[in-house]
């Protein structure tokens, strides 16, 4: 066994396939992993485990979160990953949200209920952030499929319907 290789507690040498049958059903705490090892691991264990469950990574900042997203890009589809950021400011301080945040939070919320199995890496700030109920966002939404017609008065009404104000 190589020195760097992962180990329980009694020394012997840990594989991923040995971590994926202990702890199929559970929360798989890991730590110590080298700066590129923790994506393809995590790749593995989204691949590996069965069921539709999300896999959630939480890391430390969201710089840290952000960075680990790109790194699984060489293993797992974009598509079934989503970057959840959370507030970057201190406690009690006004920041603005910035309108890439708020797009990657209503992404993710929406791929949580959409009950498609996804990886989702977030930050210590943006797991503490709560989200709304499913229930007060059901049928809060306008699906637009590039290339389709849509009547310009219809779309007007449901947008005012969702709370938005029509100005002219």
């Amino acid at each position: 066994p190589h020195k760097s290789e992962p180990r329980d507690e009694t020394g012997d040498s840990l594989d991923y396939k040995e971590i994926l049958k202990q702890y199929s059903k559970h929360r798989i705490n890991i730590s110590g992993i080298g700066d590129y090892g923790g994506s393809l691991l995590a790749s593995q264990i989204f691949y590996q485990l069965k069921g539709d469950e999300h896999k959630l990574v939480v890391l430390a900042t969201n710089s840290d979160a952000e960075a680990f997203c790109r790194e699984l890009l060489s293993y797992v589809d974009s598509e079934d990953i989503f970057y959840f950021p959370g507030p970057e400011n201190i406690p009690y301080e006004y920041t603005k949200w910035q309108p890439e945040w708020k797009r990657d939070r209503i992404l993710t919320i929406n791929r949580i209920f959409s009950h498609r199995k996804a990886m989702i890496v977030t930050s210590v700030a943006g797991i503490l952030r709560k989200i709304p109920e499913k229930k007060s966002l059901t049928g809060k939404s306008i699906i637009l499929k590039q290339g389709n017609d849509y009547s310009l008065e219809k779309l007007a009404l449901d947008l005012v319907r969702l709370g938005y104000q029509r100005e002219e």
